[in-house]
């Protein structure tokens, strides 16, 4: 039913909701529903985590349609609505997600990214220049590829070392790190990444591995503990 107040401040149905507009109202109190539990989860790893003398602020982005979530300037962290749709009802999958970005932050990858970038588009204008040259592509382009590798291997690294870690801050704050892999597993299932993503992510197999391999040496116990 559609509520409204009366003039002497009683409630009163005005008339009974169509199926669509009940499917539309599902809709809306399930977005509020995740949205309140993305903040809530990310307040609860804070605090576990004694991360609440910075200044850290979350935000969630309706416009995009991708399932994606990143990390910007000042502690700042940015999940897709798609994102949070997607596990609106997995408040563990939600911690290591969010951990994830976090930890973006406090290892300063948002700095060494900028730089990577900085020099991989360095690299691209000498190859261009080269070409003004006769016979200069031939050496300049195996150390462009090479150098160029070797950046974006460094990007790469960024996320491992951002997975390792949301591990962590996600234990302490009473989740189950098991979770992880439902996140990895969801993102293994969408369609073929932009050569970008693909380039400075690594690949869905080779993180499953190393999440896996950081859960068996983690002492859960002792790091829930710690949070408490």
């Amino acid at each position: 039913y559609i509520f409204y107040e009366d003039n002497e401040g009683e409630i009163k149905a005005k008339r009974k909701l169509t199926d669509k507009e009940q499917q539309e109202q599902e809709t809306k109190d399930s977005w509020i529903e995740g949205y309140y539990l993305f903040y809530k989860v990310a307040d609860k790893i804070i605090r576990a985590n004694n991360l609440d003398t910075q200044n850290w602020r979350f935000a969630i982005d309706s416009k995009p349609k991708e399932i994606n979530a990143y990390a910007t300037a000042a502690n700042l962290v940015i999940i897709n609505s798609s994102m949070v749709d997607t596990f609106y009802d997995n408040p563990d999958a939600l911690a290591w997600l969010i951990g994830h970005e976090i930890s973006h932050h406090l290892f300063g990858h948002m700095q060494l990214t900028a730089h990577a970038y900085e020099r991989i588009n360095k690299l691209q204008i000498g190859i261009y220049n080269s070409f003004l040259l006769p016979g200069a592509p031939l050496i300049f382009l195996p150390i462009y590829h090479t150098k160029q590798r070797i950046w974006y291997k460094r990007i790469r690294q960024t996320e491992i070392e951002a997975d390792t870690e949301a591990l962590t801050l996600m234990a302490r704050a009473g989740f189950d790190v098991d979770y992880a892999n439902d996140v990895l597993a969801t993102l293994s299932q969408l369609p073929e990444l932009e050569k970008d993503y693909r380039d400075t992510h690594p690949k869905q197999k080779q993180r499953v591995e190393n999440i896996n391999k950081q859960i068996a040496l983690l002492d859960i116990d002792a790091l829930r503990i710690e949070g408490a």
